[in-house]
């Protein structure tokens, strides 16, 4: 039973999630290894859409959730009306019975924010308002009221609701453009007939296994032709893609309509079930009575034969009393008349008393006439007091008032004084958080310091040796320098210097003399190799330069587009020579789309009023070039916001006095605009001198990356911006000038939704002595703002780092992220018998790593070696080293699987047998990235013995099979790679698990290693996945490591071996078809996929 367990739900829980299921498989019909990203609006403590779609990432969610679902980490309780989710961020969104239990003014929301999250399709089903529906639900909770004394909770949500109207959401679902399509399933009567078999059970245990084999029955046998004329059940699935397959699909999916005679005779029998139970106990409740109703009787014969004593006990002494009445009667006739004689008697002698009393009588007269006047006086005087008191009263009712406002007002005042208390508590605890923190900090640094010491002993030693060597240099110095020899050839040596110098400054001679360097350096076949790179580079670039024929320039001029849209290009001014602004200004006026304005603000000092005159000629030819005289420098901030003050277009772009814009430049940002609703546009560049024949540089950029972005200004030009991001993000400030721009692209950034890299050079960036192009080393304040610049940024993000220059090039920033504590991590290492490269790397992790808390897990898989044995046993003695076994055929992704079952770290770190740490720092380097929320995975640098590069990041398409490769793979060591990228940390779609670190969290997310990746491409595979759920994967440089690669499997050089590579070659194309036919973003698409190297294609 319990592996067909769907087969014995509930029948109505089948009739959903079957056909929900099919639905959705349908979709997968091509592709049955698909994996779907599933949401359920109003799921079961059960989750019974798992045991129809086990292969699915499935979310569960109501908007209650029961203790049991609060303790599930699938459970998440959700809004259907307020989802917080992404556009399209499920493939499917499934909602079973729901939509009749939502308030009738929010189900048209409800609808629309399923359909909004949802990627592929949204699949209800509810009962809906028809007569036929409203009837059987009636009569079906009137018996469920008749045994149990209260309404079923559903159907009263239904009644108080109302069921869904069809015609309603058909028009609502037209209206907005949703393709959807409907059909029903359910028989009505079976429904109602299948209700009173579970309420039966539900008051009558027994009758279980009845209903039980009548549910197994119609899911197997009835639900296929479970349809007719009068349904109970409305399904709809709204699409997001063509649905008339899908439609001919469900309307062949049904059988014909047939006879349920088994199922009628299984209803008898749980009828004829409940009615032996109900006359059994009918029978036992009888008897019960009849034994009642007899000791009752006996209990009333006892009372008879008592209450017959006690009256004849009451009469007699009823007897005896009215002798003794009679008797009492007599004396007291007999004292009476007694009484009366004495009473005449007393009488006689009272009448003089009165006489006397008549007497007293008319003096008390008097003095109630004269108490009555006191008393008239004492009323006017309690008037006068009643007065008094009511005036206090009053007086009395204002100080109570009052008091009652000083109370609300000292309440009010307790109350902030009790938050302020609670916020200076929190800013304690802050605080001591923050203390922790620093004595972490001071801890690491102290282990730095006894480093530094070391390493500064050491220094004053060499220090000592240097100064010796300097000493005895100098005295040579001094004697050759007196030698008659060296004065004579001093004009020789002049001549030398000045020729060397001329020679410089000639491009030609200047190369020459750079190759003569590097032969004297590097040898010959070394420098060939560069002078041949340089030439096919520069060769490839050339003859690739010409974007469009001159008729396609002509033909942009009159292309129409969708959108009116006026750029405001802007160009601050400062003593810019007279030839590089007329190519300024021309460059502009060959745009093909020609609706724009060139806003010139001029800081030029005096010496250089030509700047002026030239602008004003162009202005007064035409109207679209502006140009204002500024009173005054206010420096590269203050002049470019001042050109920002003349615009009036609804995009801004960003131009350099001495640069010079390709002729299409804003036409292909225009189609960017259009196509991709962009809001912030940047272009690759290329760096020249004097003419743009003479190329520097050609920097082909990536897609946005942001870990790229804060290492350096990679974006840079040309830069295209919104006036409503400009709005968001503020204008350029003069504190960070010398790298304003990448202060101003990194706010930008932050605030933007639709950045897009256009992958072609549109822009020249001019270097020349007064450019920073061409020596940032002269300006130090430029490095300086750079690096604040960053820093503030990270501010802003949340994130507390240090950024330093790296040793490659002053702009090109190490990050240093401030660990979040100390998180255990878990370094798993699969191993087999190599007892040498395992050792080296577990040694070098215990004597080289600083990080204080980690474990390490030994995977082993079937070794037979004595030797790694007794390692084994070795190592186990260490607390923080665990060995485990995986007794099964080679396969990467189920050892490693497998071994974070036994893994406790927060973070997990994938590691070969065959690596080697170098930096001590390695772990710390790589946590600070995977303590990011938005990063997944975090890569390592790796060389092989020979000190060149086997892992600097991996690019999507790359090599012979178009899968993925390495990027500078065999680079030497201290090559700084293209555009510097080996000298910082940078996003990327992949990195190797030779070396990886990825966070529990994230692992949990996305369930691990697909194990039909053996021992290919499996890394790959789980980098684009964690890309796929929303995650940054990045490559840090300053994590560096040894790898022997494959060292423990060898080559892959038998039939077997080949064979499998070229299937999971097969597996891996196939899934990730649309993400390597579009190309990866961190490699840019003018570069070759054949090579590693950055060569152009």
């Amino acid at each position: 039973m319990e592996m067909n367990a769907k087969e014995y739900i509930a029948f109505d829980q089948y009739q959903r999630y079957e056909t929900v299921s099919r639905i959705i498989n349908f979709f997968r019909k091509d592709k049955p290894e698909d994996v779907f990203k599933i949401l359920e609006i109003g799921s079961n403590e059960h989750k019974d859409l798992k045991l129809f779609l086990p292969q699915d990432h499935i979310l569960f969610s109501d908007i209650v959730l029961t203790e049991k679902m609060q303790n599930d980490s699938e459970f998440r309780q959700l809004d259907g009306t307020n989802l917080p989710f992404e556009d399209a961020y499920f493939d499917f969104v499934v909602a079973t019975d729901v939509l009749e239990h939502i308030p009738k003014e929010k189900r048209q929301s409800f609808l629309s924010e399923l359909y909004r999250v949802s990627k592929r399709s949204t699949v209800l089903c509810f009962p809906f308002d028809s007569s036929d529906i409203k009837d059987a639900e009636s009569r079906v909770n009137t018996y469920y009221k008749t045994i149990s004394g209260e309404d079923f909770i559903w159907l009263k949500e239904h009644i108080e609701n109302g069921l869904p109207n069809l015609e309603e959401i058909n028009t609502f679902l037209n209206e907005n453009k949703i393709l959807f399509l409907s059909f029903f399933h359910g028989d009505i009567e079976t429904w109602e007939r299948f209700w009173y078999c579970h309420f039966d059970t539900v008051f009558m245990p027994e009758t279980l296994e009845y209903r039980t084999n009548i549910d197994h029955y119609y899911n197997e046998k009835i639900y296929p032709s479970d349809i007719s004329d009068s349904c109970y059940r409305a399904f709809y699935v709204m699409s997001h893609t063509n649905i008339e397959d899908l439609d001919l699909y469900i309307k062949n999916m049904w059988g014909k309509k047939k006879t349920n005679n088994l199922l009628s005779t299984l209803f008898e029998a749980h009828r004829q079930a409940h009615v032996l139970s109900q006359s059994r106990i009918i029978q036992l409740e009888l008897h019960n009575k009849e034994v009642h109703i007899q000791n009752i009787e006996a209990e009333r014969k006892s009372a008879e034969e008592k209450w017959n004593t006690q009256l004849l006990q009451l009469e007699e002494e009823q007897r005896s009393k009215e002798d003794q009445w009679k008797n009492r009667f007599a004396q007291l006739a007999a004292e009476q008349k007694s009484k009366e004689d004495q009473w005449n008697q007393r009488f006689a002698s009272q009448e003089t008393q009165i006489s006397e009393l008549s007497k007293r009588a008319e003096s008390l007269e008097t003095e109630k006439n004269t108490a009555e006047t006191q008393i008239e006086n004492e009323k006017k005087h309690c008037e006068i007091l009643g007065q008094e008191i009511r005036e206090k009263e009053l007086a009395w009712k204002q100080t109570v008032e009052t008091l009652k406002r000083l109370e609300k007002e000292s309440k009010e005042e307790v109350y902030s004084l009790q938050n302020r208390i609670l916020e200076l508590e929190k800013d304690l605890q802050k605080e001591n958080s923050e203390k922790k923190e620093m004595k972490a900090v001071l801890e690491d640094h102290d282990r730095q310091l006894a480093q530094y010491q070391l390493h500064y002993h050491a220094a004053i030693n060499q220090r000592s040796e240097l100064a010796q060597q300097l000493a005895q240099t100098q005295a040579m110095y001094a004697t050759i320098s007196n030698a008659a020899c060296w004065k004579i050839t001093k004009p020789i040596r002049l001549v030398l210097d000045a020729t060397k110098s001329l020679l410089k400054r000639n491009q030609y001679t200047y190369l020459f003399c750079k190759g003569l360097k590097s032969l004297k350096q590097n040898g010959f076949s070394y420098t060939w190799k560069k002078v041949q790179d340089r030439r096919h580079h520069r060769q490839n670039f050339l003859a690739a330069k010409p974007l469009y024929s001159q008729e396609e320039l002509q033909r942009q001029k009159t292309e129409k587009f969708p959108k009116e849209i006026k750029f405001s290009i802007v160009v601050p001014l400062y003593n810019t020579p007279e030839n590089f602004l007329h190519e300024m200004i021309q460059s502009v006026l060959d745009q093909t789309y020609q609706n724009w304005e060139l806003c010139m603000a001029d800081g030029s000092d005096e010496k250089h009023a030509y700047v002026k005159k030239v602008c004003q000629q162009y202005a007064r030819k035409d109207r679209r070039i502006l140009y204002k005289k500024l009173e005054e420098n206010l420096g590269i901030s203050g002049n470019t916001n001042a050109c920002i003050e003349m615009t009036s277009g609804d995009y801004i772009g960003l131009f350099d006095h001495d640069d010079l814009l390709h002729p299409a430049a804003l036409y292909e940002v225009m189609h960017a605009i259009c196509d991709k609703n962009a809001d912030f546009i940047y272009t690759d560049e290329l760096t020249f001198s004097n003419k743009i024949e003479n190329v520097i540089t050609a920097h082909f950029k990536p897609d946005f990356a942001i870990d790229n972005l804060r290492a350096n200004n990679y974006i840079c030009h040309f830069s295209v911006l919104s006036k409503e991001l400009l709005k968001k993000s503020g204008l350029f400030r003069s504190e960070y000038d010398g790298s304003q721009d990448h202060d101003f692209i990194l706010r930008l950034t932050e605030n933007a939704e639709r950045i897009v890299h256009i992958p072609k050079i549109l822009y020249y960036w001019r270097s020349h002595p007064n450019s920073v192009a061409e020596d940032i080393n002269s300006k130090a304040y430029a490095i300086n703002a750079g690096k604040k610049a960053v820093k503030d940024h990270l501010y802003r993000c949340g994130m507390n780092a240090d950024v330093q220059s790296s040793v490659a090039f002053p702009t090109i920033y190490q990050i240093k992220y401030a660990l979040k504590g100390r998180p255990l991590i878990s370094i798993i290492i699969p191993n087999k018998n190599h007892y040498e490269d395992l050792s080296r790397c577990i040694e070098s992790i215990l004597n080289f790593t600083t990080y204080p808390n980690y474990e390490i897990v030994v995977v082993d898989n079937g070794s037979d070696n004595e030797k790694i044995v007794e390692y084994y046993n070795k190592i186990k003695k260490c607390s923080n080293i665990k060995i485990i076994e995986w007794n099964h055929p080679f396969n990467f992704s189920a050892i490693n699987n497998f071994a974070v079952s036994y893994a406790n770290g927060e973070y997990l770190v994938f590691l070969n047998n065959d690596t080697q740490i170098i930096t001590k720092d390695w772990l710390e380097e790589m946590l600070m990235y995977a303590q990011r929320a938005d990063v997944g995975a975090v890569g390592a640098k790796l060389y092989y013995a020979d000190n060149t590069i086997q892992h600097a990041g991996i690019v999507l398409g790359l090599g012979a099979h178009r899968t993925a490769g390495h990027i500078f793979y065999r680079t030497p060591k201290e090559n700084v790679g293209y555009m510097g990228r080996l000298y910082y940390a940078q996003n990327l779609s992949a990195v190797t698990a030779a070396c990886m670190m990825v966070s529990k969290k994230v692992w949990n997310e996305i369930d691990g290693f697909d194990e039909s990746f053996e021992v290919a491409f499996n890394d790959v595979d789980l980098c684009m996945r964690i890309r796929k759920a929303g995650y940054l994967i990045v490559w840090t440089p300053y994590a560096e490591l040894y790898h022997y690669e494959s060292k423990s499997r060898g080559p892959e050089d038998t039939p077997e071996k080949k064979k499998r590579f070229e299937g999971e070659v097969r597996h891996f194309q196939q899934r990730w078809a649309k993400e390597l036919a579009a190309g990866d973003p961190y490699y840019n698409p003018n570069f070759s996929l054949d090579r590693e190297d950055f060569s152009l294609k």
